[in-house]
């Protein structure tokens, strides 16, 4: 299973330029003040992961993988533990420019933390959702399904937006016993989508 995340990294390591570049503009956006660009890491972070789907989908590599002396389960829980570390990094990461940003301006280290313990909520949230759909029909569907889960979620958040604003949520994330709620169903709701997945590929016809 370490090989196959170790593929992974590889795949991106290869495209690694591109997301310099890429992080490049999210430095000089947050510049600006730009509260969005502290997300952007995270989104970023999934992007790059589900990436992965597209070499494999090209290669036909599941289908060579499962000719190896490799579980299958361990195919789903390489594409899942990656993620995750992907996640954190885009997380660090984020946590890590805004440090650097504050020896330049003055920046409110409670809205960063609101917004990228959110944004990560929100991609997991995502990839519980998309990675059995993409496992069941494939990358390119899931692509579709993609677009239309961002949209909705993006429809939900710019209504949360609306009427309210960050110090409503810096409220919520004051009440433990809610932060431990949320935890605890972003746990569950990410393992119960690994087993979805699970079950798909082992019974999935190559």
């Amino acid at each position: 299973m370490i090989g196959l995340i170790k593929k992974d990294l590889l795949i991106i390591k290869s495209n690694l330029k591109q997301y310099i570049v890429i992080c490049l503009l999210v430095f000089f956006l947050s510049l600006n003040g730009n509260d969005f660009a502290y997300f952007l890491p995270v989104f970023l972070s999934m992007s790059i992961y589900i990436s992965t789907f597209s070499y494999d989908n090209l290669s036909n590599f599941d289908s060579y993988a499962i000719s190896l002396p490799v579980k299958r389960k361990n195919i789903v829980k390489a594409k899942y533990l990656g993620s995750l570390l992907m996640f954190v990094l885009g997380c660090l990461f984020t946590l890590g420019y805004a440090f650097i940003l504050s020896l330049f301006r003055d920046i409110n280290f409670i809205e960063i933390l609101i917004t990228v313990y959110g944004g990560f909520i929100g991609i997991i949230v995502l990839e519980a959702i998309l990675y059995p759909l993409i496992f069941k029909f494939g990358i390119e569907k899931g692509r579709v399904f993609l677009f239309v889960i961002i949209a909705f979620i993006g429809a939900i958040f710019g209504i949360a937006l609306e009427i309210g604003d960050l110090t409503i949520f810096s409220k919520i994330l004051n009440n433990k016993i809610f932060i431990i709620l949320i935890n605890l169903f972003i746990i569950g709701l990410f393992l119960l989508s690994y087993y979805i997945a699970r079950r798909i590929i082992l019974k999935k016809d190559y």
